[in-house]
């Protein structure tokens, strides 16, 4: 898409930045094997926003004061909130409705082949920087992806996540498969298919 445009920081976090992503989203019963899958729809992400943290959300404590960008995603009539703020080489991910820091995810940059690292701030399992392929999505080609893959959450909540993450681009693709004590596996891919970035 020649309309897209790369940031100029390595993991793109300003205001006015936007992505869409077609999202395929799909329930497998691992008992039955049955499956059930929704319509694919677009999801838009934008960073719309900063603002200074709280001390904490729901009883969550948080760096207070430490100035955090807001990423919206909005998809299907809903819209999701996300703090995204950088505390040394670490991106962390903190969707304002959670409960538990447990799904706060998180990344190290800059990306390197073979580094490792806990996915989630307080889960278990780390993801590691598997290898650098290249990847193409509709009439999107990204060269020199970075692939990570890992399992994180917590014994009874636990999931598994494979991405696809380009240098001045972000996520260019994502697998994210839950699971844990529940009898249904939920499958979510991630294909971006246009962006817009500072």
């Amino acid at each position: 898409n020649n309309a897209n445009e790369n940031a100029t920081d390595i993991f793109p976090n300003t205001i006015g930045d936007t992505w869409v992503y077609l999202v395929n989203d799909t329930a497998v019963n691992i008992i039955t094997l049955q499956s059930k899958t929704v319509t694919p729809y677009n999801m838009t992400v934008s960073i719309v926003d900063s603002v200074r943290l709280p001390a904490s959300i729901h009883d969550i404590q948080l760096p207070p004061g430490k100035e955090a960008h807001v990423w919206v995603y909005n998809y299907s009539g809903v819209t999701d909130t996300n703090f995204v703020y950088q505390t040394g080489d670490t991106i962390i991910f903190f969707d304002v409705n959670q409960t538990s820091k447990s799904f706060a995810r998180q990344y190290i940059i800059p990306f390197q082949l073979h580094n490792s690292w806990p996915y989630t701030v307080d889960g278990l399992g780390d993801v590691t920087v598997d290898s650098q392929v290249s990847v193409t999505i509709g009439q999107n080609h990204f060269y020199n992806t970075f692939y990570i893959d890992g399992s994180s959450g917590m014994p009874d909540e636990e999931f598994r996540v494979s991405e696809w993450m380009d240098n001045n681009v972000g996520i260019v693709q994502r697998y994210l498969q839950t699971g844990g004590t529940n009898v249904v596996d939920h499958l979510t891919k991630w294909s971006l298919i246009s962006y817009h970035l500072k």
